[in-house]
């Protein structure tokens, strides 16, 4: 048996006399094939054929036929797939590194109480004669961006445009007999189910406490006025959790995403900012996400008299007389109150501080990391700060962003990552 001929020499045939398309093994009825329609994920079919010259002469098809003449068709219409009713459909003679298990995709379809299709066609042949040494094979690899249930057989064109091609959608041909009826014509076919990806809630997306907020826990050490949190993002269905390809903050994109925010008057953490990794990376990336550049830092001051360092009492005071100038000016319908809070730092009372460096200080980088899961993280700080841009602004506060996991199968799991009310819990939702 002979694959794909890469020589580069066309090859000219005049006849097919054996053809078949099946799924992992031929049989006297239609296999079935499982795949997720997210347009990513491929399932492979065997196509298996003789191509002789005038001779009678067994051909061996260069790669270039391969993609010229061979062509998967729907077995009811004998439309090329991928055109017209099929568009949503694509046939590639290379595979990409989507996997494909049909374990999942069943289990899938179990929680949905569906079954895959069932054999049909005509069962009458048991046994054909064995598979003859000279006949090529080629894989072909096939997905689908919608749920559909399509019967899929082949067609094999000559090089000379005139002559009829061989087919396998002749039904009154005895089914799956690859030697046909000796005039160019056959009848096989895949029956492919292509389905939609699991059904998921927000409760099944990263690891949760018993009141499903999400585990938030530190990492790293606590010498500093910062600390690190983390968090596990990941896609459970049922007791399985699916591995992860990638996770980015745009719908099929590779943008990063981040979330930051100040803390309420009196919290323990006054400021914190997000950081994530991809699957089982073990340094975050896009961190800090622009605009947001570094943190203006207040210092602490010479400690005084009554054991209260200068800056801090002064912090104080000055975030009382914010707190009392806000209110007033809502009050009187003021917008000045946003303005107070976007004010410019007093000079010499801030340190800038990088964040990248402020985490590597505290954990290094990304805790235990793990291919099923996406570590999302917070770094929080208990001294006043001021978010800043690459050229010193202010940069208002993110509370909420969309980030978008992809499993290794090829589904897309859109979800909101928010901070809650008390730095540093972080909440997740379905989108």
């Amino acid at each position: 048996m002979t694959t794909i001929n890469d020589s580069g020499t066309a090859a000219s045939w005049t006849q097919v006399t054996y053809f078949q398309i099946y799924k992992v093994f031929a049989s006297a009825s239609p296999e079935s094939v499982g795949l997720f329609a997210n347009g990513r994920q491929q399932c492979q079919i065997q196509v298996e054929f003789i191509a002789r010259d005038d001779r009678g002469t067994p051909v061996t098809l260069t790669a270039s036929d391969i993609r010229t003449h061979l062509q998967l068709i729907d077995y009811r219409s004998g439309a090329v797939i991928g055109e017209g009713a099929t568009a949503n459909w694509s046939v590639s003679t290379t595979g990409n590194d989507y996997e494909w298990d049909e374990s999942v995709i069943t289990m899938v379809r179990d929680a949905r109480g569906e079954t895959f299709a069932q054999s049909q066609g005509n069962a009458s042949a048991t046994s054909h004669p064995p598979a003859p040494a000279n006949q090529q094979r080629v894989t072909l690899y096939v997905s689908s961006a919608v749920a559909t249930r399509l019967q899929v057989g082949a067609k094999l064109s000559y090089p000379t445009a005139s002559r009829p091609a061989a087919m396998t959608n002749v039904s009154s041909i005895t089914f799956n007999d690859p030697l046909g009826n000796g005039e160019g014509q056959f009848n096989s076919m895949v029956i492919i189910d292509a389905v939609a990806g699991p059904a998921l809630s927000t409760q099944d997306y990263g690891d949760r406490n018993p009141d499903m907020s999400l585990a938030m826990q530190p990492v790293g050490n606590e010498n500093h006025f910062f600390r690190a949190f983390q968090c596990r993002v990941n896609v459970n269905f049922g007791r399985r959790r699916f591995p992860l390809r990638s996770v980015s903050g745009s719908k099929g994109g590779a943008s990063g995403f981040a979330v930051y925010k100040y803390g309420s008057f009196g919290a323990n953490w006054l400021w914190g900012m997000s950081y994530y990794a991809q699957p089982g990376a073990a340094s975050p990336e896009h961190f800090p996400l622009p605009p947001l550049s570094y943190v203006d830092v207040e210092t602490r001051g010479p400690t005084s008299a009554d054991g209260v360092d200068d800056a801090s009492a002064n912090g104080i005071a000055r975030l009382a007389i914010e707190c009392i100038t806000r209110i007033a000016t809502r009050a009187q319908g003021d917008s000045t109150a946003a303005r107070h809070t976007q004010r410019q730092p007093d000079a010499g009372l801030y340190t800038r501080y990088e964040p990248i460096n402020m985490l590597r200080q505290c954990v290094g980088g990304i805790d235990s990391p793990s291919a099923d899961s996406v570590v999302v993280g917070v770094l929080a700080g208990n001294l006043r700060g001021r978010f800043k841009t690459s050229t010193g602004l202010d940069t208002p506060e993110v509370t909420t962003t969309m980030l978008y996991l992809m499993d290794v199968y090829g589904n897309e799991h859109a979800l909101r990552l928010a901070f809650s009310m008390q730095l540093p819990q972080l909440t997740l939702t379905k989108a």
